[in-house]
């Protein structure tokens, strides 16, 4: 009994030291990089945190967002354990457990046209039959009593089986209503889901009581989703392509080398020379063991934090610039990595 008395607080103690604390934080657009395709977002947020560990929440962030691209840092000595970039769970189950819905709504719809469509063929035929027996009127040997109650029975049994055709038809076209409605909303329901936003969550550790000011960066594929007023130059036209035969993957010991590169082409299609602000961008690694070495991007500026490439020059009417870009990622020969 002495031992559990022990125990126990001492349980309880380590539990309540290892409690998450769980925060949302609300960040603001700071900065825009328009790129050739897509953009480059920079986004700020002030937390106040505990000591000890905290799971952050930034919500409400594009859903063009590019997870290979999400990058965070803090202004203080914080630890930064684990980011996770994902879909908004609870908006993305909600529109799931919806779209569901109208799943079964849309089978059941289905089945019950396919069981009508079935009665009426089966009445129809009935009709067929009824009024080829009508020819029993003209067969010899048929007393008028029976040629009377067989045409009573014919008149009174097509029209019950007309009154079953009209009733189905209804049914039919009033499903088939019902059906292409509910559709049309499962399309909608594709177009939510492309829509649901994306969240970065963060566990961060701390040893006091502190406010952190947070910058969080993601590439956009589609500058149009961030609602900024954009103009693109329909006379300069980008284009970027791998270059294959430079672009490899080799092993050297216990690591694994990929080597990229790129070239981009730009054309000034104008009758006057333009003022060109081109930015690219090479992968910035927050992990230690994975390292990009030998970027290189001739006349450029390398920002070595966030990993932009940038070049600044006049281009003359009618003419074409090439400009290259590349580099290598070392990693872990058993860790997978997508490099775009």
């Amino acid at each position: 009994m002495r031992i559990l008395t022990v125990a126990l607080p001492l349980f309880f103690f380590f539990n309540a030291q290892s409690q998450i604390k769980k925060l949302k934080a609300e960040t603001a657009i700071e900065n825009v990089t328009i790129f050739s395709s897509g953009a480059r977002v920079e986004r700020r947020a002030s937390v106040n945190i505990q000591s000890g560990r905290t799971e952050i929440s930034f919500g409400g962030l594009s859903n063009q967002l590019d997870q290979q691209t999400v990058q965070l840092k803090a202004d203080a000595g914080i630890v930064l354990l684990s980011v996770q970039t994902m879909k908004d769970f609870l908006t993305e189950r909600k529109v799931a457990e919806q779209e569901q819905q109208y799943i079964d709504h849309v089978n059941a719809v289905k089945d019950k046209l396919e069981l009508d469509q079935k009665q009426m063929d089966v009445y129809k035929n009935e009709e067929a039959m009824l009024i080829k027996n009508q020819a029993i009127g003209g067969q010899a040997g048929v007393r008028t009593s029976e040629l009377k109650e067989a045409l009573e029975f014919q008149r009174q049994r097509l029209t019950e089986v007309y009154n079953k055709e009209l009733e189905i038809q209804k049914r039919l076209v009033f499903g088939q209503q019902d059906f292409q409605k509910g559709t049309t909303q499962l399309q909608e329901f594709s177009k939510k889901k492309d829509s649901i936003s994306y969240i970065v969550t963060a566990l961060v550790e701390s040893k006091e009581t502190r406010t952190i000011d947070f910058q969080l960066f993601y590439n956009v594929k589609d500058a149009g989703s961030l609602s900024l007023s954009l103009g693109k130059d329909n006379g300069i036209n980008v284009t970027r392509k791998l270059i294959k035969e430079y672009s490899t993957k080799r092993f050297i010991g216990s690591n694994r080398t990929e080597s990229r590169q790129y070239e981009i082409s730009i054309r000034n299609s104008k009758r006057l020379s333009a003022n060109i602000s081109l930015v690219d961008q090479i992968p910035v690694s927050t992990n230690k063991e994975i390292s990009v070495e030998e970027a290189k991007a001739a006349e450029a500026q390398i920002d070595k934090d966030t990993g932009l490439v940038t070049w600044i020059f006049t281009l003359p009417a009618g003419q074409e610039k090439k400009l290259g870009i590349s580099y290598n990622v070392k990693y872990p020969k058993d860790r997978k990595l997508i490099l775009e």
